[in-house]
């Protein structure tokens, strides 16, 4: 029994994700791309920072394109309480650019950029995980990010 126990703890560690979590006071985040993503992660940051329930917020990812980020790309939005997904949506990523920040236009050519997703002041005192993952236009994944937000 012991070595089954063992056997089956080195399993579940093996499966465990190899991107580590970043964790900050109040949230954290951790990148969900694997090779092959059109965007590498560098950095994630939130203003205002931490955020506070009821109060509007924004997430910035700033990273690399790797390969260029075509008009026509999707952001796909959740935001889960626990293992319910409360909000769902999924957006033209070049509408909410020119929103959130005008100077960016797809298509985004190799570089370095920082990309803005503006969050309503909506979400009450709870703990929340928002998933957000970016599609090209012809759906091949730019970029995978996870965040914890406690709001309590």
């Amino acid at each position: 029994m012991r070595r089954t126990l063992a056997a089956l703890t080195a399993a579940v560690a093996a499966l465990a994700p190899t991107t580590p979590a970043h964790a900050l006071p109040g949230w954290s985040y951790e990148d969900c791309a694997t090779a092959g993503h059109d965007f590498a992660l560098h950095t994630v940051g939130l203003t205002p920072d931490p955020p506070a329930a009821g109060q509007g917020f924004t997430v910035r990812l700033a990273g690399t394109v790797v390969r260029t980020i075509e008009s026509g790309a999707l952001a796909h939005v959740s935001i889960d309480v626990g293992d319910l997904t409360v909000i769902s949506r999924t957006y033209d990523l070049g509408q909410e650019l020119a929103q959130t920040d005008p100077s960016l236009r797809l298509p985004l050519t190799p570089g370095f950029y920082t990309i803005p997703f503006d969050f309503p002041g909506s979400l009450p005192k709870q703990v929340f995980r928002i998933r957000i993952r970016v599609d090209n236009a012809d759906e091949h994944h730019a970029a995978c990010v996870d965040l914890s937000l406690d709001l309590r």
